[in-house]
């Protein structure tokens, strides 16, 4: 991508939006987080392990959640990864679409202690 920035003197903005486990390993690595811009929570899976967190490489359609035992992420837990996110990241932006998502809460998580 640097020889794409060179040539034509652009920046593309990158978002990320991979399940948990696939997103926390591209983020693990310094190189590839510096190019990303923003981090989407596309499933929950906070670490307290108690909500639907599919595994990257999944076939989603077939991963429900019904007989899995696990719950959809509710305001809490969506706050408590965007804290986690900003804490670590903290020059990225953060966005989401889960099906709980509290937008008081999400804006909260920045300030929370």
């Amino acid at each position: 991508m640097d020889e794409w920035e060179r040539e034509t003197g652009k920046h593309p903005l990158i978002a990320l939006s991979a399940c948990k486990d696939v997103q926390d390993a591209i983020l693990a690595d310094a190189k590839r987080a510096a190019v990303i811009d923003v981090i989407d929570l596309l499933t929950g899976g906070a670490r307290k392990g108690a909500e639907y967190a599919p595994k990257g490489g999944t076939d989603l359609a077939r991963a429900s959640m019904s007989g899995s035992g696990k719950r959809p992420p509710n305001a809490v837990s969506i706050a408590r990864m965007v804290r986690e996110y900003r804490e670590t990241f903290p020059g990225k932006a953060i966005t989401t679409g889960l099906g709980e998502f509290d937008g008081w809460a999400f804006v909260a998580a920045r300030f929370a202690a």
